[in-house]
């Protein structure tokens, strides 16, 4: 009960913090950081059929032709979490024995009041409540970390990790300069926190945080890759695996065939074989000078 506290009320303060950046960047032409969009050459052809279809139906009067004077998902969020900042304020407030404040004016109302308010009688919520009002502000704090672009602390990969297949098992971690993080290696971390033992080889992960595997940001490339790779073979290992894929005597995987179906990160492997697939073949990036 304590550290769902603890975390809820690190989200409050994250929400309350950024409110003013989230009011700032609803209006077109502020700033936004910008972001790699990483599609496969199937899900780009989607997105530009579905973008001639909307030019050929486009008509002058046609709903949404005339451009949004505002960033429509931007909006989303600050509604949501005005909403959610009044419902559990007043909630918690009844359940303490207090007095709540008067409603909201409008959807797009300030919700930092509402936020101190519940902060204030957390404590005072039960063990339920308490459970659903950290689930949902740090659904809140997550969407507004993904419109301001922000790399928070405790975000969650929707990914599975390559080494334990553990499902959203990796989780960014901004780290305190500590005993635990030595200061070249201060800064965020990707970590397995798998509830099974993932214990990747030294040559996949030469970093430990709180005794979990890490991964930092000048490897976060090289992950990605490792990521994308193991989730292309689970979708065609379990169904063909007999008939695709062969192991040779050194103890390489290759798939049938000239040339690899399915290639590899671009990333040189242990064994000089380019066509292996072999997870732990695929040699790590050389440090930087310095780290």
């Amino acid at each position: 009960m304590t550290d769902r506290l603890t975390r809820t009320r690190a989200d409050i303060a994250f929400l309350v913090e950024h409110w003013p950046h989230l009011v700032e960047e609803r209006l077109p032409g502020t700033a936004r950081p910008w972001r790699q969009t990483d599609l496969s050459p199937e899900r780009r052809a989607q997105l530009d059929a579905l973008a001639r279809l909307e030019r050929h139906d486009r008509a002058e009067d046609a709903p949404g032709e005339s451009e949004a004077p505002v960033h429509v998902d931007v909006l989303d969020v600050l509604a949501q979490l005005t909403q959610a900042a009044d419902g559990w304020a007043s909630l918690a407030a009844a359940e303490a024995g207090a007095d709540p404040l008067l409603p909201p004016l409008s959807a797009y109302a300030d919700p930092r009041p509402y936020l101190a308010l519940l902060a204030e009688y957390l404590h005072a919520v039960g063990w339920e409540t308490a459970d659903r009002v950290g689930r949902d502000l740090a659904d809140l704090a997550a969407d507004t970390a993904t419109v301001l672009r922000l790399v928070r602390d405790g975000q969650r990969l929707d990914a599975d990790c390559p080494w334990c297949a553990q499902p959203r098992a990796l989780v960014i971690r901004v780290p305190d300069d500590d005993a635990e993080t030595p200061a070249p290696r201060s800064g965020p971390l990707v970590v397995c926190e798998s509830v099974r033992v993932c214990e990747p080889p030294d040559r996949d992960c030469g970093e430990r945080w709180r005794g979990r595997p890490a991964w930092p940001w000048s490897e976060w490339d090289w992950l990605a890759d490792r990521i994308r790779h193991a989730a292309t073979l689970a979708d065609v290992l379990p169904a063909r695996r007999a008939a695709r894929v062969y192991r040779i005597p050194g103890g390489c995987w290759l798939w049938q065939g000239a040339a690899a179906d399915v290639p590899g990160p671009a990333q040189a492997r242990s064994c000089g074989r380019w066509d292996c697939v072999r997870p732990d073949h695929i040699v790590r990036p050389a440090r930087a000078a310095g780290e």
